[in-house]
Order: C-alpha cells, then structure tokens, then sequence
C-alpha cells in the first residue's frame, strides 16, 4: 500500500464518536488545534531514521476535528557477507484532535476491556498496550481528555513505543489546545480547513469554509 494512502486511520473511529458524544448538538463547541501546530508536536526524526511521511489535516466533519501523522523508517546497516539482511522498522504516530466535542473519553475507555490490553501510565498520561495484526508494539493515550494517541511499530522488537511517546511534547499540546477558540453554532462562523504535507508541500491546501446557522433576518414593522 502506498505510505500517503494509509494516512489517517484514527479518523475512522469519528464517525462513532460524534454520532455518540453528548454535545454534538450543544450550541457551543471548541475548534481543533489547526493541523499544522499539531505536526510541531510530534517528534523530530531521529539520528539514523528517515522521515516518509509528515501530514496533518481538518477532519470534515460537525464538529470539526483535526488530526496530524508522521512515519518514520531505520533501515539497518548491511550485514556481514552471507548473513540475512534485518528488515527495517516502521513507527508510526497519529494525533487527533476532537476538541472536546464527543465522548472519545468514553471510546479511550473501552479499549482497556478488549482481550490481550494492558494498561499503562507514560508522563502522568494512561495508555493502553494493544495487540494489533503485523505489528510488534501498539500503544494509544488519552493526552488532557481530547487527544487520542496512536504509536503503532512494525519491525525490531527492541523499539517500544512507549519511548516514542516520551518524545512527544505533551505539554506543548496541552497549551496548542488551550489556545483554540469556542463557536456558537447557533450563529455563522468561519473555519479554516487546511491540509498540510510537510514533504510534498504542492498539496497543501488552505479553504475558509462557513458554518453554522445563518441568522434570522429581521422583520420591520410599520409604527402603528
């Protein structure tokens, strides 16, 4: 599969999440960290490792989200002659953000109750170990009660993904979040879809898009 065509895969989880969450219909609700800011977060490419994909986007969606992907690659050294070469080691890492705006609380919950999960606690965040199909390590966080984590690791088994996670600036999340604006959906507003690809900057895309409900015009009345 193409790197680019598997990018997103936590959004998938959304349509459950808002379609479930308790204040879809709230006239107030929070905007997303814009795509952009959510990539300054996720770690810098290691000495030895290649960066292959660096992505972050709007999510269209009511509410918005947003959510942002990086891939890194170590291909190890060739071997001595005669001896199989190793095969090299994906880590993937995903962040989304759903503003506060649907139970993911509730979604991140669940996770802990399927069969083979364990639970962990990395800089002061829960997290879950869970077993997934051709991967050697994958392991999701909670950051501040709206931003789903996701490091999944393909290859060596020395590489664990709680180390990668410490790479993340939890923190510096923690304020990019605190920084975004509430909306009335009860009014019109204006949100900034964006599409971010840090390696092939030619698909970046920046469109303001209108929401919300356009107000009422108002009715004159003739003085009695």
């Amino acid at each position: 599969m193409n790197i680019r065509s598997s990018l997103f895969t936590l959004p998938l989880i959304l349509s459950g999440l808002l379609s479930a969450g308790t204040n879809v219909l709230a006239e107030e609700i929070r905007l997303p960290v814009p795509p952009k800011d959510l990539l300054k977060i996720l770690p810098e490419t290691p000495p030895e490792w290649q960066l292959v994909a660096s992505n972050a986007k709007h999510l269209a969606r009511t509410p918005p989200a947003s959510s942002a992907y990086r891939e890194y690659r170590h291909t190890p050294p060739p071997p001595p002659p005669g001896t199989p070469a190793p095969a090299p080691s994906t880590v993937k890492i995903e962040i989304l953000d759903t503003a506060e705006n649907s139970n993911i609380s509730d979604y991140f919950a669940s996770l802990g109750t399927a069969a083979g999960t364990r639970q962990v606690t990395v800089n002061s965040t829960p997290a879950i170990h869970l077993q997934a199909a051709g991967e050697t390590d994958r392991l999701e966080a909670l950051a501040h009660r709206r931003f789903l984590l996701r490091i999944s690791i393909v290859g060596n088994e020395k590489i664990k993904a709680e180390d990668w996670m410490k790479a993340i600036n939890l923190a510096a999340l923690q304020r990019a979040g605190e920084k975004t604006a509430s909306v009335n959906t009860s009014e019109e507003y204006t949100v900034v879809s964006e599409v971010v690809d840090e390696l092939d900057p030619k698909r970046n895309r920046v469109q303001k898009i209108v929401k919300g409900v356009p107000a009422a015009p108002t009715e004159e009345t003739s003085p009695q």
